[in-house]
């Protein structure tokens, strides 16, 4: 992509990630809705950590529906153990993933998360 990004780009690409941690998806759907048509660069990113967020949001729940219905099993309740486990890396690997695009997006990079970062649509011109 061919976008030269300014150090404010770079600095709300980065806060459409780490303002994501302690207010989920406020911040970063704020910071697409103003800056979508200002910036691709920022709109990317911020769609970006809101896909993250909904991955999580999507998988978190499908373990706690599935641990649920477990439970109601009886003896099958043992396999709501790894689904717990699953949640609990989900959240983890969200922040991983989160953190490290936030440092690239600070560098100026395009930086796909894997598997999300090519589901995410890129707006080529401002």
């Amino acid at each position: 992509m061919s976008y030269d990004t300014t150090q404010d780009d770079r600095l709300f690409a980065l806060l459409g990630y780490l303002l994501a941690i302690p207010t989920w998806v406020l911040a970063p759907a704020v910071i697409y809705l103003v800056k979508k048509d200002q910036s691709p660069f920022v709109a990317f990113h911020s769609l970006q950590s809101l896909f993250l967020l909904a991955a999580e949001a999507v998988i978190c729940i499908a373990c706690g529906v599935l641990s649920t219905i477990f439970m109601m099993m009886g003896p099958l309740g043992i396999l709501s153990l790894p689904l717990g486990f699953l949640a609990g890396v989900t959240v983890l690997a969200r922040i991983v993933f989160t953190l490290v695009a936030a440092i690239k997006a600070y560098g100026g990079e395009w930086y796909k998360v894997p598997i999300l970062g090519d589901l995410v649509p890129v707006k080529e011109t401002v």
